[in-house]
């Protein structure tokens, strides 16, 4: 093995132990172990790192900003029942590798637009601002 498959293999063995203590928190195995026993158990060893590494992946990080995007900008919309906020709107729109929060109102119009770049490997985020 070269020493850049090692780097490799190096970095995505990191980010897999970081995502599995992400998912271990949610679950609150790990908390539960350090209040125990002030250390991590042995269930680590038979943690998953293939399944945790797949949950991080780019593509599952960029669902999971789109599913909050959306949830947040349909929970702000239902807020402007309230005075004074009916003079703005707010969208979501997806469509395949992207999606756009926007606000629209009198002399406002604002879109911040989200792409997952596969190539890149990255979630590449725009702000657009007009008016």
């Amino acid at each position: 093995m070269n020493l850049s498959a090692a780097g490799r293999i190096n970095r995505r063995t990191r980010q897999a132990a970081g995502c599995a203590l992400e998912l271990r928190a949610l679950s609150g195995d790990a908390r539960e172990d350090i209040e125990k026993q002030g250390t991590i158990s042995d269930k680590a060893e038979e943690f998953d790192w293939v399944t945790a590494l797949s949950a991080c992946s780019v593509e599952h990080v960029f669902e999971r900003l789109r599913l909050q995007v959306k949830n947040e900008v349909e929970t702000r919309d239902e807020m402007r029942a309230k005075p004074g906020d009916k003079h703005y709107a707010f969208g979501f729109v997806s469509q395949g590798r992207d999606f756009s929060a926007l606000v629209r109102g009198h002399k406002v119009h604002r879109v911040v637009t989200s792409n997952l770049d596969m190539l890149s490997q990255s979630i590449k985020v725009r702000d657009e601002k007009h008016g």
